[in-house]
């Protein structure tokens, strides 16, 4: 066996695990492999990296951003005492400490203080369900038996950190990162998955559970992964459509309090994004009851698409050192190259602009930043959440009426409620890219299967007929599309410049709150998500918090009509071959075109097929990662 450290002067991608197990053959040729793997993703590992061999059937390779424990002590990949079982993580784990004193019972002398060590030897003596149950954080990892020859890799409840594999008949080979997959030599000449690539175009990122080169995937949140010399199995441990909580009415802030309170553990600067909303600035909030905090705000030039103003009110208001940058158009542009180098995939959201640009403000700062995602999927926030109700009616009246209605006294009655199979499918499709619905049926010659989704919709959940169970299916769907694209879009952004993202509001407490409500819970007098907005309003005044949601916005459609119209229309219609082929040529120009003279606005969609031809331009056969 082999262990080799090595420390790195010089930062250059957070942490970043990548590995190969050999189903027939050995591993040695891949060496070289992975070592250029650990070099292409130290932004997310400036700080070290190690690799450990069997010499045989199995490699595995760290890169490290030291957040706890930064000492030699908390590096990885990391053996344990009796030299049979090998651990890398990428993550943070917030409640290891209630798991010391039971692991020092059973005879573990701990080296650090890193929550690694903690899952390590937990894996070891309390076993892999326990440790998914009950283990609270973010996390992919892969933990390794040497007697048994049996790998076992895993990603969090919600998917909060990236995890891909990639599989041959001999191998098979996982990674934080896509590039790494598709560019191992036994995955490389695989042709693309046009379905997959279908699935991608429709919700703009690679849905969990397939991917867009044929034999990879995306790891599915909430799953784990055998493998052995016959094989492996994918099985899944964590769904949000159980219940495991009934909220008492009382109690509820505490959950939230104590959730962000463990997620300020750290050796290294810890901050928080702050924005004019409802969700960040609880945070802030929270967070500086503890310690003293820095936030991170950035504005922007277009008063329309500006919600500065109301941070800088909290900031004041909680009292906090509070960096901000305003943002002018040359800042975004000159950002939309670094931006497709950051997704190592296919991705089609470009709100990871302003993301990118907030994550660099903070980064010169601090390490770790705390982030606000999650409340709005949780508990019904979207516009589209609270209008729901009102379809779901219309959606179950028999058809000749709804027409009648729509002809008499309705005109704005969607013909969608004539179209789609059930409503589950009615409502993805307010999930889409923008432009998908009406464009992607005329432009694509292959579409997703049926509603693309790995995890199958709870059986409940198929085609309700009382609006509460409705309102739980189309919370379901929030969770396993839109969220997951958020996740991602934060993970890359802050990665990109060795930023740790943490998200309080996805911790297993919060989880498990959530998923004891109804929606009248959350949503009242045409507003949602009132559980927060009422402890925001303990605090603040109510105006602050009832404004229309507002959001860093990017005006893309102005920037595709002018800035970057030039080269949107060479990176589309000159596409190489393997992509050109899913696309109806002659509809393409036409959709461009109608862009370009204001006759119907795309500007989703067409960013997402723009971003699908950059990705191939970078990443597909990329020569950089090619093994000699």
């Amino acid at each position: 066996m082999v262990l080799k450290k090595q420390k790195k002067p010089r930062p250059s991608d957070m942490c970043g695990i990548a590995g190969i197990y050999s189903f027939k053959k050995g591993v040695l040729p891949y060496k070289q492999y992975i070592a250029r793997c650990q070099q292409t993703m130290q932004r997310r590992g400036p700080d070290s990296c190690g690799t450990w061999c069997n010499d045989k059937n199995y490699i595995a390779g760290f890169v490290r951003l030291a957040i706890r424990d930064t000492s030699e002590f908390g590096d990885q990949p990391m053996l344990s005492s009796c030299g049979n079982y090998i651990l890398t993580f990428n993550g943070e784990i917030y409640n290891s400490d209630n798991y010391l004193a039971l692991l020092k019972t059973k005879g573990v002398v701990f080296k650090s203080h890193s929550d690694t060590e903690v899952l390590l030897y937990a894996l070891i003596h309390l076993g892999l369900q326990k440790v998914l149950a009950e283990f609270d954080g973010m996390f992919a990892f892969a933990f390794y038996n040497q007697q048994k020859d049996e790998l076992t890799i895993a990603r969090d409840r919600v998917g909060i950190k990236p995890l891909y594999i990639g599989y041959s008949d001999d191998y098979l080979m996982y990674s934080s990162q896509y590039d790494h997959i598709i560019n191992a030599d036994f995955i490389k000449n695989n042709p693309i998955n046009y379905n997959a690539m279908a699935g991608y175009l429709r919700y703009g990122y690679q849905v969990a559970g397939d991917a867009i080169i044929n034999n990879t995937l995306v790891v599915p949140p909430g799953h784990y992964i055998n493998i052995s010399n016959s094989g492996y199995q994918i099985k899944k441990f964590y769904d949000f459509a159980e219940r495991r909580y009934v909220p008492e009415p009382t109690d509820y802030e505490n959950i939230f309090k104590a959730a962000v309170r463990s997620q300020l553990v750290s050796d290294v600067p810890l901050g928080a994004f702050l924005s004019g909303g409802v969700d960040s600035p609880l945070i802030n909030f929270w967070a500086t009851e503890k310690r003293e905090l820095q936030a991170f705000t950035i504005g922007n030039e277009n008063a329309e698409y500006d919600e500065s103003t109301y941070a800088k009110k909290y900031a004041t208001k909680i009292r906090v050192q509070h960096h901000f940058q305003t943002i002018t158009e040359s800042d975004f542009l000159g950002l939309i190259d670094d931006n497709f180098r950051a997704f190592t995939e296919p991705f089609a959201d470009f709100s990871s602009i302003p993301t990118m640009l907030v994550s660099k403000l903070a980064r010169e700062q601090v390490t770790v930043i705390l982030s606000g995602d999650g409340p709005d999927e949780l508990f019904w926030g979207y516009d589209r959440n609270i209008n729901f109700p009102q379809k779901n009616n219309l959606f179950h009246q028999a058809k000749w009426k709804l027409l009648f209605q729509r002809f008499t006294s309705d005109k704005n009655i969607s013909k969608k409620y004539f179209t789609v199979p059930d409503i589950s499918s009615f409502y993805i499709r307010s999930l889409q890219l923008y432009g998908a619905e009406y464009w992607m049926d005329k432009v694509c010659r292959y579409q997703p299967g049926h509603n693309n989704l790995y995890n199958p919709l709870p059986e409940s959940y198929v085609n309700p007929t009382d609006i509460n169970t409705s309102m739980q299916m189309i919370r379901w769907l929030e969770m396993n599309i839109h969220l997951q694209r958020i996740l991602l879009k934060v993970d890359r952004s802050t990665m990109y410049y060795s930023l740790e993202a943490r998200v309080p509001y996805l911790s297993n407490a919060v989880l498990d709150y959530a998923s004891g409500l109804d929606y009248t819970d959350c949503i009242s007098n045409g507003m949602g998500k009132t559980n927060i907005k009422a402890m925001l309003k303990k605090r603040v005044p109510g105006e602050w918090v009832d404004k229309k949601k507002q959001g860093f916005m990017v005006p893309m459609s102005e920037w595709i009509n002018k800035e970057i119209k030039a080269d949107i229309y060479e990176t589309i219609l000159n596409m190489p071959g393997e992509l050109a082929i899913a696309f109806k040529q002659k509809n393409l120009k036409k959709m461009l075109d109608a862009q370009a003279t204001g006759e119907m606005d795309a500007n989703g969609f067409i960013w997402g097929i723009y971003a699908l031809a950059r990705w191939h331009a970078l990443y597909r056969n990329s020569t950089p990662l090619h093994c000699n």
